[in-house]
Parts: C-alpha cells; sequence; structure tokens
C-alpha cells in the first residue's frame, strides 16, 4: 500500500502540512511521510470520511426513490406573536 501513495519528505511535509491535509480531505489521496528515505508515518483520510457519502450524492440517491425535487416552492407565512415582535431590549 505504502508503494503506491506519494512519497514526501519530513521537512516538506512539515512546512506544507496545511496544504497536505487540504489535498487529503478534498481529494482522499494519501501521503506517505519520509525521514531520509525510509517511511516513518501515512497522512491518509479516515475511514469515515471516505465511507460518507456527499450531499449531492444523498440528494441523487433521494431523488432516485421519490422524484425530482421541485426548486420553485414559497415558504409558509410566518406568524409571529406580539412577544415575539416586542423589542427585547425594553
Amino acid at each position: 500500500m505504502i508503494e503506491t501513495m506519494k512519497a514526501i519528505g519530513l521537512f516538506e511535509a512539515k512546512t506544507k502540512l496545511s496544504a497536505l491535509c487540504e489535498k487529503v480531505f478534498s481529494s482522499g489521496e494519501s501521503f506517505c511521510i519520509t525521514r531520509r528515505g525510509t517511511a516513518v508515518a501515512v497522512l491518509s483520510p479516515p475511514a469515515e470520511l471516505l465511507a460518507k457519502p456527499s450531499v449531492w450524492d444523498r440528494r441523487t440517491q433521494l431523488e432516485r426513490q421519490n422524484g425530482a425535487f421541485d426548486e420553485d416552492f414559497e415558504l409558509p407565512p410566518r406568524k409571529l406573536s406580539k412577544a415575539q415582535l416586542a423589542n427585547p431590549l425594553d
């Protein structure tokens, strides 16, 4: 498994950790961190992140089950009581 990962030196990983973490999160890519050519750590996304479907995948699944969502809708009028309209600073 480590052979298929991109190897990155420890110093470079330290200086670019934020960018590496963003790449791991966004693409699911894993990195093997090395010190003098020897693997010392692996930076990879957590299993639950890989298994969790995106909101768009979930929406597509729901549309397949229930039909297409209608984007053109109106919210019902909001009814407020006089207590909710009162100035909270009074």
